[in-house]
């Protein structure tokens, strides 16, 4: 009987020695250096957070690669605006006034007194070169009639920037 006693436990304690074995974690095991048991690479929560992780890292990237990519869009487009701009702007010959109107009815901009040589306007290469002093007749943005935006003449006929209305009232101009 003490025998069979002995033989049962020896028994018992190979068999859960042999279970406990069964019953480690390859990941915890590697990322430890040392056998990890009391788990399965089933039930193990850390390569599933692991992989959740890079996944949301990897997002991350791709998010903020796009929003740089647009950013560079946006620039690249400001800039060639900005050129075609530039180049379509009008020679100034006479400097005006700005003034600005306020009160019951809606706010408004005037405009008058400016002159721009239209002789040197983009696609004018076969008019003559006297200049042909075009007066400043438009409503809207300066910009689409001259190349010159509000904030441009603004400098220029205050002689610099200011806080009058006109800056105030320029920014919803468009």
């Amino acid at each position: 009987m003490i025998l069979g006693a002995a033989l049962f436990g020896a028994a018992r304690w190979w068999f859960a020695d042999a279970l406990q074995a069964r019953r480690t974690c390859a990941w915890c095991s590697r990322v430890s250096g040392h056998p990890v048991t009391g788990h399965t690479d089933g039930q193990c929560q850390a390569p599933r957070r692991d992989q959740e992780l890079r996944e949301q890292y990897e997002s991350a990237l791709k998010h903020q690669s796009a929003r740089q990519d647009d950013d560079r869009a946006r620039t690249a487009a400001d800039q060639a605006e900005k050129v075609t701009r530039a180049a379509a702007r009008l020679r100034l010959i006479t400097v005006g006034t700005i003034t600005t109107r306020t009160g019951r009815g809606p706010n408004e901009i005037h405009i008058s007194g400016w002159e721009f040589d239209r002789s040197h306007e983009p696609g004018s290469e076969g008019r003559a070169s006297s200049p042909t002093r075009t007066p400043y007749q438009h409503t809207g943005a300066p910009e689409a009639a001259h190349g010159w935006t509000l904030d441009e003449l603004h400098a220029m006929a205050h002689g610099g920037s200011c806080r009058c209305d006109v800056v105030r009232l320029a920014r919803y101009v468009r």
